[in-house]
Parts: C-alpha cells; sequence; structure tokens
C-alpha cells in the first residue's frame, strides 16, 4: 500500500509537471530511530567510538562497509565528522532501509506459513504417512498431522491478526480454500487414497497399533532393568545392554514420529512430546557421559542416575 501511494503520488506531480518527486517522498518516510539519541550516540565520537551512531542505525546490514567503518574509526573520523553534519538524511536512509528490511521478512513469513499449510494439507493424502501414522497409533490418538495443521492455522492467524495490510479484504486467506489445496485434492484421485477416504481411515478410538504395544512393553523392561540394579553384579552385562536398546529405539520412535508430523518443528509444538523427548535426551546423554568416564577415568557411575529418567515414561 506503502508504494502504491508513491506511485499514485508521483503520477500527480508528474502530471502537474513536478521535477522533484524523490526530494518529496524522502519527507514522507517515517523515522524509525529517535533523533535525539541518534545525537548523543554520534556525540560518542568525542571520547573514541565514532561509528556508535551507526551502530543505532543498525549499519551492520551494510556489510563490509561497516566493517571498515569499525576498524577505520568511521574513515579516520571524516566519516563521523560528514554523518554529523548529515544527520537527518542518514537517518532517513536508514528508515527507509529498516522499512524495507521488515516489510521482506514479513513477506518471507507470510509466504513460509503459506507453504507449511499446504505441505502439512498435503500430508493425509500420502498413503505413507497415513500407513505410517497407524503403525504409531496410540489409544484415542488422531493422525499426527493434525495437530501440525491445527498448529500452523493458530500461527497464520495470529500472524494475520498482527499484519492486517498484508491481507486486504479481496485477498482470498481462507487455508481452507487454497485452490492448491483443492488441485491437490483433485489429483489425489488417481492414487490409492484420497480426500474422502482419509476420513473413514482414521484412528479408531482406543485402538492401539502393534508398534504401540511393542513400545509400552520397552517401557516396562527398562524400567524394570533400573529397579533391577545393583541386586547381582552379574547381570549388569546384560541390564545396561537393555537400557542401550531402549535409549536407541525411544530415539528412533521420535524420529519415525517427526515423519508423521511432518517435521521437528511440529513435533515439539507438543508438549507431551517435548516431555517425551526431553526424557530421551537426557538419559542418552547419561549413557554418552557414562562411556566416556568408563573410557577415561575406569568408572562410569558419574551421571548414570540420569538414566533413572526413562522410568518417567511409564
Amino acid at each position: 500500500e506503502r508504494d502504491e501511494m508513491k506511485e499514485k503520488q508521483k503520477a500527480e506531480k508528474k502530471a502537474a509537471g513536478g521535477d522533484d518527486d524523490d526530494e518529496d517522498d524522502s519527507a514522507d518516510v517515517t523515522l524509525l530511530f529517535d533523533q535525539l539519541t541518534a545525537r548523543k550516540c554520534w556525540a560518542l565520537g568525542i571520547v573514541g567510538i565514532p561509528f556508535a551512531h551507526r551502530i543505532y542505525f543498525k549499519g551492520w546490514y551494510a556489510g563490509w562497509w561497516f566493517t571498515l567503518r569499525c576498524l577505520t574509526f568511521n574513515y579516520c573520523y571524516v566519516g563521523w565528522v560528514i554523518d554529523g553534519l548529515a544527520l537527518d538524511a542518514v537517518n532517513q536512509t536508514s528508515s527507509e532501509a529498516e522499512i524495507e528490511r521488515r516489510q521482506a521478512t514479513l513477506d518471507k513469513r507470510k509466504k513460509l506459513l503459506e507453504t507449511e499449510l499446504i505441505k502439512i494439507a498435503g500430508l493425509q493424502y500420502d498413503p505413507r504417512i497415513i500407513k505410517l501414522s497407524k503403525f504409531l497409533a496410540y489409544p484415542t490418538v488422531d493422525y499426527p498431522w493434525k495437530d501440525s495443521q491445527a498448529y500452523l492455522t493458530r500461527q497464520f492467524e495470529l500472524f494475520k491478526a498482527e499484519n492486517p495490510k498484508m491481507f486486504p479484504k479481496e485477498e482470498e486467506t481462507d487455508v481452507g480454500k487454497m485452490e492448491d489445496l483443492e488441485d491437490l485434492e483433485d489429483s489425489s484421485d488417481d492414487g490409492s487414497s484420497n480426500a474422502d477416504e482419509a476420513p473413514a481411515e482414521a484412528v479408531e478410538e482406543g485402538s492401539q497399533s502393534v508398534f504401540a504395544w511393542f513400545a509400552d512393553f520397552v517401557v516396562v523392561a527398562n524400567a524394570g532393568t533400573l529397579a533391577m540394579g545393583g541386586f547381582d553384579d552379574s547381570l549388569n552385562i546384560y541390564l545396561e545392554a537393555v537400557g542401550y536398546f531402549a535409549s536407541i529405539f525411544f530415539i528412533m520412535e521420535a524420529i519415525v514420529k517427526s515423519k508423521a508430523y511432518g517435521g521437528w518443528t511440529y513435533y515439539l509444538a507438543d508438549a507431551s512430546n517435548v516431555f517425551d523427548f526431553t526424557l530421551v535426551a537426557l538419559p542418552s546423554i547419561g549413557e554418552l557421559t557414562t562411556l566416556v568416564c568408563r573410557f577415561l577415568f575406569g568408572r562410569g557411575d558419574l551421571i548414570y542416575q540420569a538414566l533413572a529418567l526413562q522410568a518417567l515414561r511409564v
């Protein structure tokens, strides 16, 4: 809208015979940096910091030029004097650059959210993801991608609320009516699954897959081996083997789950998954430090107690 307004003003001034479009436009730029604070930062050059005002103006985006200013003390104070004489112009230029950077960041965020929404919505038509979700099924749990889609939808609605100017009324923003999703739904008719079949194949409430039963067995077995530790030293090698197997199994489970969710970002968006992953990562670190301590110091029980966290999964 800002660019369209500028173009309209330029056209009007050009039609009126004006020649000072650039100067008039620069006067309309909103200054994002406080001029008084900029003056104070510029005054720090008196005590040997002649580039402080450039830091305040976020001059590091200039790249090597900013580095050169710092290394040469703002071009041996010549640049510092020039900046002081034209500090208003530097503020305008920096504000224009900052506005463009912010707009580019918002555009990138919007495009990313829309792309991810389409990607996650497409998982419901992927037969591999459907089979994987059923393979991981726990009681009363639906497809993981639905949680990812709900999370993304909340993020998208929040982004729309924070940036209403990026979504004109005539622009279609309903993610459920995106043309890309409709095309994806139409293209899925020749596959092994489609939009109508996905809800019908949803995980039944109370059902549990063989993998889920085996995962529960590994949890109980791991908890049992932790409880048996210290009773018979001859069994320690077997108990440790079960612990290592459990850690590898839980890590692989987390990796497979992240695939079903559509990525680690959506997998870790669920608080229960964060809790589970924490109980997987910390004991794994404990096992690694145990092996390292055993190799370096001849004893491996310095941080071995971290393994007990796996019992909390029960």
